[in-house]
């Protein structure tokens, strides 16, 4: 596996693989989103700056699944022997499954974001990411006025909203927490900040998500916001620091660090300066 920083690399670094010897077919590239091989590219655009994986929100249940462009590339680059990504895959949850089935991975080119990255947000937009996540779990549970709740039990999709409203709530108290640790601190500086992780939801409950969040026409929050908080859900982070500047010193900048898990493979990093 070989994970560079953005996909215009990836694309050159599988040339140069060519052009070392290796066979086309034996050479994987994760492919960028884009109209042209997306059929959905708005409601997926939507569902990436919402801070979803698309493989696991949109895809599943989406209604051009079956000639999709971008899955096919997505499944062939798959079963190549070596695959090349950009960095952010890592620390996302398809990227950590195709980094299981790899040996040896080479971070190319500022191996700090590959292996280690920050995510930025002020606490407005994490106040406005608590608010998205407050509707969604609204939206999730059930209300007298559309069911009982024995009755909103009873089957599989019901059992995902469920699943869906106690992954809201987690993703909610963590920016809540967030926000409330920042509330006091005003002096200027780097603060480090104290907020644990909850569990991060799996394909199913992502799904849920999206489609409580589509149906409900609730709007996604800034998309770096939702990244930052969705990190620390992961439990994948190292440090959160918050940093007050600002004239009024008044914005508050919060940093969370992660560090990816390569325990048990061999990794090579390469800076660029050859």
């Amino acid at each position: 596996l070989t994970t560079t920083p953005t996909h215009v690399l990836c694309q050159e670094r599988a040339k140069e693989m060519a052009d070392w010897g290796f066979q086309v077919k034996d050479v994987g590239v994760i492919p960028q989103l884009s109209e042209e091989n997306c059929q959905n590219f708005a409601a997926a655009s939507q569902a990436q700056d919402a801070g979803f994986a698309i493989g696991q929100a949109l895809c599943p249940a989406c209604r051009f699944k079956s000639g999709c462009e971008y899955l096919r590339q997505c499944r062939k680059a798959k079963r190549a022997k070596h695959l090349v990504m950009p960095h952010e895959r890592l620390a996302r949850g398809d990227g950590q499954q195709w980094l299981l089935e790899r040996d040896i991975v080479v971070v190319d080119e500022k191996p700090e974001l590959g292996i280690a990255p920050q995510v930025q947000a002020t606490i407005a937009d994490i106040k406005e990411v608590a608010e998205f996540y407050r509707k969604l779990y609204s939206a999730a549970i059930p209300t007298a006025s559309t069911t009982s709740l024995d009755d909103w039990e009873g089957s599989s999709w019901n059992d995902q909203r469920m699943d869906a409203a106690n992954a809201a709530q987690i993703c909610l108290e963590t920016a809540e927490r967030l926000i409330a640790e920042a509330a006091p601190i005003h002096k200027a500086g780097v603060h480090y900040l104290d907020c644990s992780s909850g569990h991060e939801p799996d394909w199913k409950t992502q799904q849920a998500l999206y489609k409580i969040m589509s149906d409900n026409g609730i709007q996604q929050p800034p998309a770096e916001a939702v990244r930052l908080v969705g990190l620390i859900v992961s439990g994948a982070t190292t440090s959160i620091a918050m940093t007050v500047c600002g004239k009024d010193k008044r914005t508050k900048l919060v940093t969370a660090s992660a560090v990816v898990n390569l325990n048990g493979k061999s990794v090579l990093l390469l800076d660029g300066t050859g």
